[in-house]
């Protein structure tokens, strides 16, 4: 029987961990950005699946699979001009149990 690590680091059997990775360009003080952990925020705007601002919470918000084109979208976006952003590192981890 295979042993794998759970969430919290234990071994477990026929359980796996899967972690989801991705960039999300939002406007400063957002959650997730610097100003906005300092503040406690829980939600904010990001840059949206069309280019413009969403709710983080909306689930609209683009996903760039790398940090270099989450770097690219901002220097080639006019948006900057208008609002201070910051790229943001998000990840999702879930525990999926065997067979599935």
């Amino acid at each position: 029987m295979a042993h794998y690590l759970n969430a919290a680091g234990y071994r477990s059997p026929g359980a796996f961990t899967m972690t989801k990775e991705w960039y999300e360009v939002r406007v400063a003080g957002s959650a997730g950005t610097t100003l906005g952990i300092e503040a406690g925020m829980a939600d904010g705007k990001a840059v949206g699946d069309l280019g413009r601002l969403v709710s983080i919470q909306s689930g609209h918000a683009r996903r760039f699979a790398t940090l270099a084109e989450a770097t690219d979208f901002l220097l080639n976006t006019s948006i900057v001009q208008i609002y201070s952003m910051e790229i943001v590192r998000c990840t999702e981890t879930s525990a999926e149990p065997a067979g599935r």
